[in-house]
């Protein structure tokens, strides 16, 4: 079982923005190979996904094959072909660090009648790896007990026209989080998740020492009464 605990939206905002930027330095990067003349053209989306995950090998690989230059029958290497050609890769290279991305969170096509390439950011997948779940047990038992109180409290503070400072001092008073609902867009409280994990984490240590501390106790009593045993002759 799982339990959403936070869509984590504006997290999930920023960065599909940041992914759309990356997005455009991609294309950026596709234009810059395509300007050195020499090079296949890149037609095909698993021509481009090859090139976006490793853009210098793939350059290198297509240049040396397209140019073909020997020395004593011998292909030269790629940095004679680089000078040969004048190619200056610059600004390939600042663009390749400025375009890595898992290119999981994108849909790359091209469009049959120009050839140009679309590159845009899967918002659906990138929303979804943001948000927070819960999957321990113990966790979403709190999570849900701490969250109904939290209802039940902000409602409360609703209904009787109670200001927002009073929410704000409660969440304070007990570690709770304050924020604006998605839905309702009024201040409402929220379980503090680290709160949980803090406490049941005490609570859990706190049980492991009274198990080891009943182990103990257990040896010491069959110690002593293998020792009584002993003196009685009854082994």
């Amino acid at each position: 079982m799982k339990l959403l605990v936070d869509n984590k939206t504006q997290l999930a905002n920023d960065s599909i923005n940041r992914l759309r930027r990356k997005a455009k330095v991609m294309l950026d990067l596709i234009d810059n190979y395509h300007s050195i003349k020499l090079l296949p053209k890149l037609t095909s989306v698993e021509d481009i996904r090859e090139f976006l995950q490793s853009p210098l090998e793939v350059l290198e690989r297509n240049l040396l094959s397209e140019s073909k230059l020997t020395i004593s029958g011998k292909q030269v290497n790629f940095e004679a072909v680089l000078r040969f050609y004048s190619i200056d890769l610059t600004q390939f290279k600042q663009l390749v660090i400025g375009s890595r991305e898992p290119l999981e969170y994108y849909t790359i096509s091209i469009f049959e009648e120009t050839g140009n390439v679309d590159i845009s950011v899967n918002e659906k997948y990138v929303q979804d790896k943001c948000k927070l779940y819960l999957s321990n047990q113990d966790e979403i038992c709190e999570y849900q007990y701490i969250d109904d109180l939290c209802k039940r409290i902000t409602e409360f503070a609703h209904k009787y026209n109670y200001h927002n400072t009073c929410l704000n001092a409660t969440a304070k008073y007990f570690d709770l989080n304050f924020v604006v609902d998605e839905v309702t867009k009024k201040w409402t409280l929220k379980p503090n998740l680290s709160k949980i994990k803090q406490f049941l984490f005490s609570k859990n240590l706190q049980s492991d020492k009274k198990e080891q501390y009943s182990e103990k106790e257990r040896k010491e009593r069959e110690q002593r009464i293998n020792s009584y045993k002993k003196e009685m002759g009854f082994t």
